[in-house]
C-alpha cells in the first residue's frame, strides 16, 4: 500500500508541482496544505506516513511545525524542504527529528534519492506523450542506477504499434540490472477493467510460468536469455 503523504508549503505553485509529480509516480494519497496551522490540525483526526515541510513559512515556520507534528505523530517521517541550503537549519532540523532535508528546486535525482531513503516501496512513471514526465524506460533506468530497493514500474503500456520482443528485452534488461525490481504492466488494446487487473502482474513471474497472453507470447523469451 502506498504511504499517505502531506506537503506543506506557502507556495501554491510548488504544492501543485509536487503533488502532480508524486501522483504521476504512483502515489495517490497526497494531501497539500498552504497553511501550516491547518496542516497541523489535520493530525487531530489522523496521521500521515510522510510529511514534506517547507522551512520558511509565515505564521509558523517549518521547524516549529516539525516539532509539533512529531509531538502528535512520532512515526511520521518529516522531510524538510527549503530554497536556501543553510547548514544551521539542517542541523537544527536533524536535532528536532527530521528524517531528510531537500533543497528547492527539486531535481530528479533528489526526488529519487528521497523516495529510497524514506523507504517508499516503488516509483511509477507515466508514458503519456503529452505529460511532463520523461520517457518511462529512461526514467526508470535512471532510478535503478541510483537505488537498491525502490521497485520500478510504469502505467499500463499499450502493445499495439510496438515490437513486443524489443519492449520485452528492455524490461528484461532493466529487471536483471536492477536485481529483479521491475514491475511491467502491459495492455493489448482498448482498456478493459478486468483485463487491466489481470495484466498488472510482474512480468518476470509471468514469463517463468508461461502465462503471457497469446498476442504477447513473444515477450516471454528475453528473460531467460539475460
Amino acid at each position: 500500500m502506498n504511504p499517505s503523504v502531506l506537503i506543506v508549503d506557502d507556495e501554491v505553485t510548488f504544492l501543485d508541482s509536487a503533488r502532480r509529480k508524486l501522483r504521476m509516480a504512483g502515489y495517490d494519497s497526497v494531501t497539500t496544505e498552504a497553511d501550516p496551522v491547518e496542516a497541523l490540525a489535520g493530525f487531530d483526526g489522523g496521521t500521515f506516513d510522510v510529511a514534506f515541510l517547507d522551512v520558511t513559512m509565515p505564521g509558523m515556520n517549518g521547524l516549529e511545525l516539525l516539532e509539533r507534528i512529531l509531538e502528535r505523530s512520532p512515526a511520521t517521517r518529516c522531510v524538510m524542504v527549503t530554497a536556501v541550503d543553510n547548514i544551521d537549519s539542517v542541523m537544527r532540523a536533524t536535532r528536532l527529528g527530521a528524517f531528510d532535508y531537500l533543497v528547492k528546486p527539486l531535481r530528479p535525482e533528489q526526488l529519487v534519492d528521497a523516495l529510497e531513503r524514506n523507504r517508499f516501496d516503488s516509483i511509477w512513471c507515466s508514458e503519456r506523450a503529452s505529460g511532463p514526465m520523461p520517457d518511462p524506460m529512461v526514467a526508470l533506468a535512471f532510478a535503478a542506477g541510483r537505488t537498491t530497493k525502490l521497485k520500478l514500474g510504469t502505467s499500463v503500456q499499450v502493445l499495439p504499434g510496438r515490437n513486443p520482443v524489443l519492449l520485452a528485452k528492455q524490461w528484461a534488461a532493466l529487471d536483471v540490472l536492477s536485481g529483479g525490481r521491475a514491475l511491467p504492466a502491459f495492455g493489448l488494446g482498448i482498456v478493459d477493467p478486468v483485463e487491466q487487473q489481470a495484466l498488472l502482474a510482474r512480468g518476470k513471474a509471468l514469463a517463468r510460468r508461461g502465462r503471457f497472453p497469446k498476442d504477447a507470447s513473444g515477450m516471454r523469451y528475453p528473460w531467460p536469455l539475460l
